[in-house]
């Protein structure tokens, strides 16, 4: 199967080509900036209370509910809060997924502005 044609980096001025959005230099350089503009896990509402809730969410429901919804099996890796307040730990507002159903959801909210 033939693959994808490379494209240029994203990042202004450079003019390597990559099959992602950034080159190996400048998707590091992004996501240190990323990463400095972010408040801590602890900040955002990931305390030791959320690690003993999460794990307790993952022994209740140890398979993905969506995947599940769509007749799939698959591992819960990831508790998600379904209304991305980190803060809010109440149990029905808390959903076991999979790496890729909680990738899906949070597509394209790594780079939105708050």
């Amino acid at each position: 199967m033939p693959k994808k044609p490379k494209r240029y980096c994203n990042y202004p001025r450079c003019k390597e080509k990559t099959d992602t959005t950034y080159c190996d230099q400048h998707d590091k350089l992004v996501k240190q900036r990323y990463d400095k503009q972010r408040e801590t896990a602890v900040q955002r509402g990931y305390t030791t209370r959320w690690a003993k809730l999460r794990k307790m969410k993952v022994n209740r429901n140890p398979l993905c509910e969506r995947c599940q919804i769509d007749g799939f099996i698959t591992e819960t890796k990831l508790v998600h809060h379904i209304d991305k307040n980190a803060k809010n730990n109440d149990w029905n507002n808390l959903q076991s997924l999979c790496k890729h159903c909680h990738d899906e959801i949070h597509k394209g909210d790594r780079f939105k502005s708050k």
